[in-house]
């Protein structure tokens, strides 16, 4: 077995392979949300976009395999996380005390499984809050993950996930409640 195979074994490999997963994950989101926004620039711009997407061919089909690789290396590595942590203590604590933990961090697991029931069901669009969460927890985990773990800026970091997943829901969430509202009309 490879170094980098027995690596992703442990629980800091796994959580190594999440975060560089999760950021190209969340490039994807990012991509795909300007992708998204470009409806409030009218039926042109929407569909010079999917135009140029289209002139991709094979190049857009390799790059489709390769998201479906890195998610399912992300929720692998999830998963492999969550036995792990489980493995390490069988028996519940008897009082629980939540000292240093978010809401976000501690359902992180929860929100990953449904962001994962999301995709499949994609055009759910108010699940987009759930992608907020995980966002948040998560992208506020990766500067620790990676060892951007500094007092200097972690009070910048803290913040990074939180404002992103904001950013991110409200952009997703805005197409759908454009339309409800009569600002946007749909051809």
């Amino acid at each position: 077995m490879s170094r980098f195979m027995r690596l992703c074994q442990t629980s800091v490999g796994a959580k190594q392979v999440m975060a560089v997963t999760g950021v190209l994950l969340f490039g994807f989101v990012i991509g795909h949300l300007l992708g998204n926004l470009l409806v409030f620039a009218g039926r042109e711009a929407v569909n010079n976009y999917a135009h140029k997407l289209r002139e991709l061919g094979a190049l857009l089909w390799a790059v489709r395999v390769a998201l479906l690789a890195v998610f399912l290396a992300h929720v692998g590595s999830a998963l492999r996380l969550w036995r792990l942590n489980r493995a390490a203590r069988p028996e519940p604590y008897e009082v629980t005390t939540h000292l240093a933990t978010t809401y976000a961090g501690r359902t992180i697991v929860m929100s990953g499984l449904l962001i994962l029931a999301y995709v499949v069901y994609h055009l759910m669009h108010l699940a987009m809050i759930l992608l907020g969460f995980h966002l948040s927890h998560g992208l506020t985990s990766f500067f620790q993950t990676v060892g951007l773990n500094h007092p200097a800026y972690n009070a910048c970091f803290k913040r990074v996930g939180p404002v992103a997943g904001v950013v991110i829901t409200i952009g997703y969430i805005s197409i759908p409640l454009a339309v409800l509202a009569g600002l946007l009309r749909l051809p």
